[in-house]
C-alpha cells in the first residue's frame, strides 16, 4: 500500500469528530515527509 493510498483510505473511512468535514477536503493530502518538508499528493514542498 503506497502513502497517496493510505491517505485517501483513511479519508473515505476514518471519522475525525474533531474535523469541520467540509473543511476536511480542502487541505492537502500529505503523503511522505523529507527533513522538515511535508511532501503532498501533486508534489508540492510545505
Amino acid at each position: 500500500m503506497n502513502n497517496l493510498y493510505a491517505v485517501m483510505k483513511n479519508q473515505n473511512y476514518l471519522w475525525h469528530p474533531n474535523t469541520q468535514m467540509l473543511e476536511w477536503t480542502k487541505f492537502p493530502k500529505i503523503v511522505r515527509g523529507e527533513g522538515m518538508w511535508l511532501i503532498d499528493d501533486d508534489g508540492n514542498k510545505l
